[in-house]
C-alpha cells in the first residue's frame, strides 16, 4: 500500500501492473526508478545490518541506476512497452472487414477522435465508389474481402453521423482530397467532395481543410489519429506502409496533440471549409464535364489528327 501512495496510484492499479494486466506509463516507470533509487540510497546510508558484500552491492546497483545510460535504457524499454505494433500482413490475414469492425468498436469507446489525413480522404469521409479503389486497389486483398471491407467502412461512415458518435474531428490536406486513383471517373472527385461537405455537416462531424496555398512549415510525415478514451486515456494510430502502430505513452501522446494544434492554426475554419468544398466539387464538375466532351470529340487523344 505504501508503494501505491507513493507512486500517486491505487493499489488494483498496481497490482494490475505487476501481475502484466495493465502497462505503467513512460512517466509512472521514470518516478518508479527514482523512488527505488531514493530507497536503494537510503538503505546504503542507514542499514546497519548488511554486510561487506551486501554494501558493495547495492552500492554498485545504485550507481548503475543512476548512471544516464540506465535511464535511457529504462525509457527506451518503457517506450517500446507503450507501443502495440500490428503488420498489414496480419491485419490482411483476419481480413480488412474485421479491422473496420475494431474501428468501430474502437470509436465507442472513444468521447473524441481527431484525425489527420495527408494522403488520401479519411476513411469514414469516403464514398463507396472510392472506398473500393482504396480497399480493393491491393493485389493481396481478395475481391469478395475488398467488398465486405467496403460496406463496413461505409457503415462506420453512417454510425459517426449519429447524434451519440463520439466527436469526430478531421483535418485534410487539399492534396489528400484531389489525389487522383487510378480507375476513379473524373465525375466521381465533385461527388467525394460534396459527400465529404455533407459529412461535414452532421452533429458530431467537423472537417477542417487545409489548402494547397497556405504557406506553413509542419511538414506532414504521416497520417495519424487521436483517440480520447472513455476511460481518461488516449492513444495515437498511425498507418504505414507495412503496419499499423498504437502509441499510448503519454509524451507520444502529448507531441500528437501539439501537432494536431498547429496544423488547427493553418486550417480553414469548419464552416469556410464546407464553402472549400461546395465551390471545388463546383469547379471539378465543370472540369470533369469539358473532360468528357473532350473524350466524345477526340476518341483518341489530342495527337490523333
Amino acid at each position: 500500500m505504501k508503494l501505491a501512495a507513493k507512486l500517486k496510484i491505487s493499489q488494483p492499479f498496481l497490482s494490475q501492473i505487476e501481475n502484466g494486466r495493465r502497462m505503467p506509463s513512460v512517466e509512472l516507470v521514470e518516478q518508479w526508478h527514482d523512488l527505488c533509487l531514493k530507497l536503494a540510497r537510503t538503505r546504503i546510508a542507514e542499514d546497519d545490518t548488511l554486510t561487506i558484500r551486501q554494501h558493495r552491492e547495492l552500492v554498485a546497483d545504485a550507481e548503475r541506476m543512476a548512471s544516464d545510460d540506465y535511464r535511457r535504457m529504462l525509457r527506451a524499454l518503457a517506450e517500446d512497452a507503450n507501443t502495440d505494433v500490428v503488420s498489414n500482413l496480419t491485419i490482411y490475414r483476419r481480413g480488412l472487414d474485421k479491422r473496420q469492425k475494431e474501428l468501430v468498436d474502437l470509436d465507442r469507446q472513444a468521447i473524441r477522435i481527431r484525425h489527420f489525413q495527408p494522403l488520401i480522404c479519411p476513411g469514414p469521409l469516403q464514398t463507396p465508389e472510392y472506398a473500393r479503389l482504396v480497399l480493393g486497389g491491393d493485389p493481396n486483398v481478395a475481391e469478395e474481402v475488398a467488398r465486405a471491407a467496403v460496406e463496413a467502412r461505409v457503415r462506420r461512415g453512417k454510425r459517426l453521423r449519429r447524434p451519440d458518435a463520439p466527436d469526430y474531428q478531421v483535418i485534410v490536406t487539399e492534396h489528400a482530397l484531389e489525389q487522383k486513383l487510378t480507375g476513379l471517373e473524373p465525375q466521381s472527385y465533385p461527388r467525394l467532395l460534396r459527400h465529404v461537405a455533407d459529412m461535414a455537416q452532421a452533429p458530431r462531424i467537423t472537417v477542417r481543410v487545409i489548402p494547397a496555398e497556405v504557406p506553413h512549415n509542419d511538414i506532414p510525415v504521416s497520417s495519424f489519429v487521436l483517440y480520447d478514451l472513455r476511460n481518461g486515456a488516449s492513444i495515437v494510430s498511425i498507418e504505414t506502409y507495412s503496419a499499423q502502430l498504437t502509441l499510448s505513452a503519454p509524451y507520444d501522446v502529448r507531441r500528437h496533440v501539439e501537432a494536431w494544434s498547429r496544423l488547427e492554426e493553418i486550417a480553414l475554419d469548419p464552416d469556410e471549409t464546407i464553402q472549400w468544398l461546395l465551390e471545388r466539387s463546383h469547379e471539378e464538375r465543370i472540369d470533369s464535364s469539358a473532360l468528357e466532351r473532350f473524350r466524345s470529340t477526340h476518341p483518341h487523344g489530342a495527337w490523333s489528327a
